[in-house]
């Protein structure tokens, strides 16, 4: 009797086929309930004839088919007794040579495969390879290559596979050793996907590297079509800063197209280091790119004015920059320094100054008024910089988009870098950030950092109402008029500068807490008051300045009259999506009502002894008496008694007034889960 006839009677899904102990070894997954049995075969015809059987009778598509010896010969004879192609989703097989892999996908599926792994052991020829191209055009295939220890040509023979886009999807690189570093080798962007692996995804953006890009255009015909506006807007939609740049050293035609059309670089994160005279770094980073771009800027006989190269640079790569910068950083060095922790301190005279820092920034000043609009970023990292070169950059970025400013002066920067010791008074030069302050930028910001060893400027005129978020080292002096100023600053007006989307009112530890929830970007803020004047007053201040709807509302006091008095002071009906209130006066639950919108309010939450009584009910539907039927009614109950539970029957016949009531408690006298003879669903245990 054949072996798979004892198998049980369900499709198989999966096989593994492996040499061990010089016995062949095949794994078998069966469909649910799921199952595998294991069969060895000392004998290589024995294996052979399983093999042939069961390819033979194989009707459903396996998930995977891992074939790891080396002889596909087996395989190949084996599938050729098949009627039909074999249905492979993934198939793994171990090569020691390419060429015997054409024989194998011949007898493949090309529709159902998705993904083939390659384990090599030995020759490795892409030009094997290639008759997937015309096998499977989909480009839909995901290619994983596995070796053991990869070589320069190894590299070398992917790389050619990145022309055939239009039949992989992706490459997988797996490897336990390297004589080339595969991180060094590529010029079009992957992923780390280990320490040992990398990915490379096919997409538009990765198919015109500049290695491929000449081999590819090497024809007029080629250059023509890159040529035509049309064409080239198309491409450019999948393309950012470095694809971009790429892209213009290909040929001057295309250069030309690329300039008439303005791409965005989308530029995430733009920095420049200058540490010293000989060399600058920058570091550039693409929204969206896992690896960022660092270019080294090195003094010497051919290049002696690196400062204008850097300059060049960041205006060419931001030219047409329209999106928001996350982040611009300009990182200098101050001082001339040796480098050398112990230099004496009469070394640093102001004739040390370092003069790139001035040359830099009136340069850098010069592009940002250059450009045809002003260039938003959304942070601003500044080290080691005086008060006159803050104003070099600040008035000159977007003030709309701006919302975080760090500035280190640098005295503050030498004594974090050489160990904090002190330098000479006269070194240390008062930081005035008072013009800074007049700026619109500066009025709009919402977070503020400056580290600096003394700020001359008094407290009131630093202009910090609009800031939520304040850290500030060391001022020059503080005086009891400054700690009332700071006191007396609306609480309201350092709140974030960005519509309120929720506000949930809670007391604990005989504080109410006010936590507010804002509009993109998301952030919350929590207040506490210690005295209810002032929390009524809060409360008050903020229901006038209310205009956007409030997705939730919570009030979890006791006493509803305070908020009732807030609401009376709006011109028009509060907006509310969902409002939760801990109802102890039913009364004062009506009051409420009549100053929300009834055609806003989706969701009404109340935390009550008891429900609804039908006066209470009646309110409800005198005051959404033109409703349509959206709003949901929560309930919850400490202890539900069949009282309770005969209320809520009640409120099945409003069907016109909720579209759905739900009801948690915490214990009941009767159990909910048997009262009601209407459908319900079951939550949770309560």
């Amino acid at each position: 009797m054949s072996q798979l006839q004892t198998f049980p009677s369900r499709p198989i899904t999966s096989i593994e086929i492996s040499e061990n102990d010089s016995k062949v070894h095949a794994k078998l997954h069966f469909e649910k309930p799921y199952e595998n049995v294991t069969m060895k075969f000392s004998e290589s015809e024995e294996f052979k004839e399983f093999l042939k059987n069961f390819l033979v009778n194989q009707e459903t598509p396996l998930r995977v088919f891992k074939f790891l010896l080396s002889d596909l010969k087996i395989l190949q004879d084996s599938l050729k007794s098949r009627i039909s192609l074999l249905q492979v989703r993934r198939i793994f097989l171990q090569v020691s040579d390419t060429s015997q892999l054409a024989p194998i996908f011949q007898h493949l599926n090309s529709y159902t495969l998705k993904k083939v792994i390659l384990r090599i052991d030995g020759k490795f020829d892409v030009d094997e390879l290639k008759m997937l191209e015309n096998w499977k055009r989909s480009g839909l295939l995901i290619l994983a290559f596995k070796f053991e220890s990869i070589s320069l040509k190894n590299l070398e023979s992917i790389n050619k596979l990145l022309y055939h886009w239009s039949t992989f999807r992706q490459i997988d690189i797996f490897y336990d050793s390297y004589e080339h570093d595969p991180f060094e080798f590529f010029d079009v962007p992957f992923e780390e996907l280990s320490e040992n692996s990398i990915r490379i995804e096919l997409s538009p953006r990765n198919r015109l590297a500049p290695s491929l890009v000449k081999q590819k255009l090497s024809n007029e015909m080629s250059l023509k079509v890159l040529g035509n506006p049309l064409v080239m807007g198309n491409i450019l939609k999948y393309f950012k800063a470095f694809d971009i740049l790429n892209l213009r050293k290909t040929c001057n035609k295309v250069r030309s197209c690329v300039d008439h059309l303005k791409p965005d670089p989308q530029i995430g994160i733009y920095g420049i280091y200058m540490k010293t005279d000989n060399s600058i770094s920058v570091n550039v980073r693409v929204s969206g790119y896992r690896n960022c771009k660092s270019i080294s800027y090195e003094r010497n006989e051919d290049s002696k004015d690196i400062v204008s190269k850097v300059l060049a640079d960041f205006e060419t790569i931001l030219k047409n920059q329209k999106t928001c910068l996350e982040e611009l950083r300009l990182f200098f060095s101050y001082y001339n320094l040796t480098g050398t922790p112990n230099e004496p301190l009469k070394t640093l005279i102001p004739e040390r100054l370092n003069p790139m820092t001035s040359k830099f920034l009136a340069g850098f000043k010069e592009i940002l008024k250059r450009r045809s609009g002003l260039l938003k970023v959304k942070k601003l990292d500044l080290f080691s910089v005086r008060s006159e070169d803050v104003m070099q950059v600040l008035p000159f970025l977007d003030p709309e988009s701006l919302e975080k400013l760090e500035i280190n002066d640098p005295h503050y920067e030498y004594r974090r870098l050489y160990n904090r010791r002190d330098y000479p008074d006269a070194l240390k030069i008062p930081y005035d950030i008072e013009e800074m302050a007049k700026t619109e930028q500066w009025k709009i910001l919402r977070e503020l950092e400056v580290k600096s060893k003394r700020i001359s400027t008094p407290i009131p005129k630093m202009n910090l109402t609009n800031l939520s978020k304040i850290y500030i080292t060391t001022v020059d002096r503080i005086t009891t008029n400054d700690i009332i100023f700071l006191k007396e600053m609306n609480q309201l007006q350092t709140l974030p500068n960005r519509p309120v989307i929720s506000l949930k009112i809670s007391k604990e530890n005989s504080k109410i807490h006010a936590k507010f929830y804002f509009q993109k970007p998301y952030e919350n803020v929590t207040m506490e008051f210690l005295e209810s004047k002032e929390f009524e007053t809060f409360l008050k201040d903020f229901m006038i300045s209310q205009e956007t709807p409030l997705r939730v509302f919570k009030f979890e006091l006791p006493d509803l009259k305070i908020l009732e008095e807030s609401l009376k002071s709006r011109n028009s009906l509060l907006q509310v999506r969902r409002i939760f209130l801990d109802v102890s006066d039913t009364n004062q639950m009506a009051q409420i009502f009549q100053h929300l919108n009834s055609y806003t309010l989706k969701k009404v939450i109340l935390r009550k002894d008891r429900v609804l009584d039908a006066d209470e009910i009646e309110l409800l539907e005198n005051w959404k008496r033109n409703w349509s039927g959206s709003l949901n009614l929560v309930f919850k109950i400490e202890t539900i008694s069949s009282k309770s539970l005969e209320s809520i029957n009640m409120l099945l016949f409003y069907w016109s007034k909720f579209r759905q009531i739900d009801i948690f408690y915490d214990s009941y006298e009767y159990d909910p889960c048997k009262f009601f003879d209407v459908p319900f669903e079951k939550l949770s245990e309560n």
